[in-house]
């Protein structure tokens, strides 16, 4: 057989180290860029050039596209079959590697293998029952090695895998912690930056960059504490030039249905920023629109309306641009992205609460205002009424991403 060379990704020290102090099962919490993927595809290949069966198992086929398609990149002259719809890759030196996805809890069922990877291992429901039922037997018949891979997401089972490789007593199982630094080609200056970014709070970053496990109970974005000495009555409120009122469009007026809010946002000149006259209600659309009019009319023009481009948000968005009075006041804000996320897009406003630095007007309808803030987590499991909390992200989103805002408003951006 004539001699086949490969040009294969090479490990960054930290890999190499990993590589070499590796257990039979092991556990590895990494940071986001640390290159767990990569290091993944380097032991598939290996072992498959040995002639060994390697199963790779994901949450989902998202995370399956990447890693087989540069396999097959790196090592296509030794590839002797590839398969996309059974996602298998058979190698001339017969060894093979698979992939499944964790969807299905019967994933690897009837297979053996010399090594098995759980990427993403984090994010995988019954990740226990999948490991104990379905992947742990296919590693019996030649003793193979196990290794979970992911960024910690709270303290669910992967959590619980850690323990063991840390337990002295597991002496088969090892806990590996990599924070995105001990990547050399993560710049320390970027990470300083995600760090210091105005959407990151303190438990996310340590999750997300330095790997460490945090509760799943941190959630709560505003604490009441935050508030101490920031709620205020309405004479003590600045008069400032400019404000914002976003807006939260609900698509029913029936009575389980969510309520549609809006709330003011303003910040005066050393980006201090204030909530006031928050309002809910739960109308039918040609109903909202008209008392949405009657807002804006009574809201005047210091006052722009940003409405979220969404259900009736886009009705209450013409009604208003046909008004000529206050056309030049209206904002459409698309929501998308990492946005979508209730609790990124909220970040931005909780980071200034924590610091301090936002207040609550005691006007009308505070106290719900309040409660809604200091309920909030972002989680959808948790069915929580959110809708001022929205309302203000929407205006907070406005200000943030329109920097022509700044040129036209006499109020320091606290974003920029």
């Amino acid at each position: 057989m004539p001699k086949i060379e490969l040009q294969l990704p090479e490990p960054h020290a930290g890999q190499q180290e990993l590589e070499e102090n590796m257990k039979r099962f092991n556990v590895v919490a990494c940071g986001r860029r640390w290159g767990k993927t990569e290091f993944q595809i380097i032991r598939a290949i290996k072992r498959a050039l040995n002639g060994e069966y390697y199963g790779w198992f994901a949450p989902n086929y998202k995370f399956l596209d990447e890693p087989f398609r540069k396999i097959i990149k790196y090592c296509k002259p030794a590839i002797k079959r590839s398969n996309a719809t059974d996602r298998v890759i058979e190698f001339i030196t017969g060894g093979q590697i698979e992939f499944w996805t964790l969807e299905d809890e019967n994933a690897g069922r009837g297979r053996k293998y010399h090594e098995v990877g759980i990427d993403e291992a984090g994010l995988v429901n019954n990740l226990g029952v999948i490991w104990r039922e379905a992947i742990r037997p296919t590693l019996s018949d030649f003793r193979g090695q196990g290794c979970f891979y992911g960024t910690p997401k709270g303290k669910n089972w992967f959590y619980e895998a850690w323990l063991l490789g840390e337990n002295p007593d597991k002496v088969d199982w090892g806990a590996f912690r990599r924070p995105t630094l001990s990547n050399p080609y993560i710049p320390e200056s970027e990470v300083e930056d995600a760090r210091q970014d105005p959407m990151m709070d303190t438990a996310t970053f340590e999750q997300e960059y330095e790997a460490n496990f945090v509760e799943n109970d941190i959630s709560y974005l505003f604490l009441a504490t935050y508030f101490h000495d920031r709620i205020i009555e309405p004479h003590e409120c600045p008069l400032l030039k400019t404000w914002y009122r976003g807006w939260d469009t609900a698509t029913s007026d029936k009575q389980t249905a969510d309520e549609t809010a809006c709330v003011k946002l303003g910040f005066d000149e050393n980006g201090n920023a204030y909530l006031r006259s928050p309002l809910s209600m739960r109308l039918s659309p040609g109903d909202l629109t008209t008392r949405a009019e009657q807002i804006a009319m009574q809201d005047g023009l210091n006052t722009y309306q940003v409405i979220e481009a969404h259900n009736t948000g886009y009705a209450i968005f013409n009604q208003l641009q046909r008004n000529k009075v206050l056309n030049t006041m209206v904002k459409l804000q698309q929501i998308g992205g990492r946005q979508g996320d209730k609790r990124q897009r909220a970040l931005p406003l909780a980071t200034l609460a924590a610091k301090g630095r936002l207040y609550i007007v005691k006007d009308p309808g505070w106290q719900d205002l309040f409660t809604c803030l200091t309920a909030f987590t972002g989680i959808k499991s948790m069915n929580e009424r959110d809708h001022l909390v929205d309302a203000c992200s929407v205006a907070s989103i406005w200000a943030r991403e329109s920097p022509s805002s700044t040129e036209k408003l006499s109020w320091k951006n606290p974003y920029s």
